[in-house]
């Protein structure tokens, strides 16, 4: 759930272990504490690294995940292999596609998911996905390359075609330009547009030989050329309509408490954060709510120190109101 990935595909697979080195260069530049993880096949490598020193966060790992050699619907074998900074929040739904149950539904993670969505859907995949994550998955059948970013761009996916014959992919513009041959040069047409407040183009970045996948996107790459897709749009919502207020109030709760629900991890604690707003209150209130059948606490979290005589009026109204939903709630 927290890693930073990095990813090489040799289209021409050149020396031996040509992309594993590169995929090697490309890790010692992600930045981060934790464990690292990479795997090579051949043609493609993959890494990864925690951002925080191991045991300082619950993660699931690995990070990296290996399919093997799954039968397709077809019932050709695929040998298919990912890579995945990523935190699913429909786990139960996608458990129930796979046909997931006991320890394995409880056990399989976020990575694997992804994996056995693109198995599943192809490039349709993301649309199954609900959450932060950037991946990459490799086809060895297809010898085919897939990335994609969530709708929001809540997990960054960075790239360059690279020089010659190679495609490199990371979460850090650093680790790009770790490869070998992605040269630093500035895009100055993107500077200037920077400073100037001006609406740069959105898969540009500071350097010409890196570009950034937009929110919403995926690649698909393989040995003759790159094919970005956009995925989702905000327009592509269903137009809703309803009778009267009270419906849309109720249809709203009945989202909101789904979009809450569907974010409370099933292992480990919950904390929200708590600054007196209508925003963080409600969640926080639906949360617990959420929370309480299963005998489970919310933790609450603020960052308001106690009121005292020094502080301004405002600061100290909005602990008060921290104060007020935690006595409602039973939050500590």
């Amino acid at each position: 759930m927290a890693h930073l990935i990095c990813g090489v595909y040799q289209r021409d697979e050149g020396p031996p272990r040509a992309a594993a080195d590169v995929a090697a260069a490309m890790l010692d530049a992600l930045p981060g504490r934790g464990r690292t993880g990479r795997i090579d096949l051949g043609a493609t490598a993959f890494g990864h690294r925690g951002i925080w020193e191991d045991g300082a966060e619950p993660v699931r790992e690995p990070a990296v995940g290996q399919g093997g050699r799954r039968t397709t619907g077809s019932g050709s074998g695929r040998g298919l292999a990912a890579v995945a900074d990523a935190r699913l929040d429909n786990r139960a739904e996608l458990a129930d596609a796979f046909g997931l149950a006991g320890p394995e539904r409880g056990g399989v993670e976020d990575c694997e998911l992804i994996l056995r969505a693109y198995e599943r859907w192809g490039e349709d995949c993301p649309q199954r996905l609900l959450g932060d994550y950037a991946f990459a998955v490799w086809d060895a059948g297809q010898r085919s390359l897939f990335c994609a970013r969530d709708a929001v761009g809540a997990r960054p996916l960075y790239y360059s075609p690279g020089p010659g014959r190679r495609f490199v992919f990371a979460s850090d513009i650093d680790a790009v330009l770790a490869a070998p041959g992605v040269e630093d040069d500035l895009d100055e047409a993107f500077v200037a547009r920077y400073l100037s407040a001006a609406n740069p183009v959105a898969s540009a970045t500071f350097f010409r030989a890196v570009r950034s996948l937009p929110p919403g996107h995926s690649i698909a790459v393989n040995g003759r050329a790159e094919r970005i897709r956009r995925w989702w749009r905000p327009e592509d919502a269903p137009d809703i309509r309803l009778g009267s207020n009270e419906a849309y109030r109720q249809a709203f709760l009945e989202h909101y408490r789904r979009a809450v629900r569907d974010r409370l991890d099933d292992t480990g604690e919950i904390g929200a954060h708590l600054s007196g707003g209508l925003d963080s209150s409600s969640i926080a209130v639906l949360a617990a709510r959420e929370l309480r059948p299963s005998g489970r606490r919310l933790h609450a979290l603020c960052w308001h120190p106690p009121p005292n005589d020094s502080q301004p009026e405002e600061e100290a109204a909005e602990y008060r109101l921290i104060e007020s939903v935690c006595a409602q709630e039973g939050l500590e």
